[in-house]
């Protein structure tokens, strides 16, 4: 089955590029060519394995936006998020509320660039310091998660619910992905780092 499916790709590959339009590429653009050829190789995960999942997530992410607005903007949705965030509200215990919020501050920006600096510090001794990279990645890469979902998904935080406030969209939660993506890669790297 799977020989076929392949077989199937190579010969439409091969038919795309001796097409006339891929023959002047090749003339006129080598490097653009050669790119392209890249996408389409089956010997290498970067090749075509890589660009159908690029090409199936970016379907999946354009389906997913479109049916969001949908589900956000009905009633029986809106209806659910204000009866859950009364219910939470009415059995809100304030000194509970407080642990968790200082819980959530691990997560603040501060807190997080902190512990980045100890854990490299700990990490250039231990001689692991190609770690941080992953750490640095981790970071920068949720940042830009985060980033991207406030803008795109714009929900507004329950004002009149909150313990604290804060100006910035809900939903991605910066403190809840930093805290995945950082506290995560940390706990991993001591796990891989124990000796048992």
């Amino acid at each position: 089955m799977i020989t076929k499916i392949l077989s199937f790709f190579r010969t439409l590959v091969v038919f795309f590029f001796i097409t006339p339009f891929f023959k002047r590429v090749r003339t006129r653009s080598p490097k653009l060519y050669s790119f392209l050829a890249m996408r389409f190789s089956l010997h290498k995960f970067s090749g075509m394995p890589l660009t159908l999942l690029l090409v199936a997530l970016t379907g999946n992410l354009l389906m997913m936006l479109d049916v969001y607005q949908d589900i956000l903007n009905s009633k029986e949705f809106i209806s659910i998020d204000n009866t859950l965030a009364t219910f939470l509200f009415k059995i809100r215990v304030d000194s509970l509320a407080l642990f968790f919020y200082l819980i959530t501050q691990l997560g603040n920006p501060l807190e997080v660039v902190v512990c980045l600096v100890l854990i490299s510090v700990l990490l250039v001794v231990k001689k692991k310091s190609y770690a941080i990279w992953g750490l640095l990645t981790a970071i920068a890469g949720s940042s830009l998660t985060i980033q991207l979902g406030k803008h795109l998904f714009k929900i507004n935080r329950p004002m009149q619910f909150s313990y604290y406030h804060m100006g910035s969209f809900s939903f991605p939660s910066g403190h809840a992905t930093i805290a995945v993506a950082f506290y995560g890669l940390v706990f991993y790297l001591l796990i891989r780092s124990a000796k048992k």
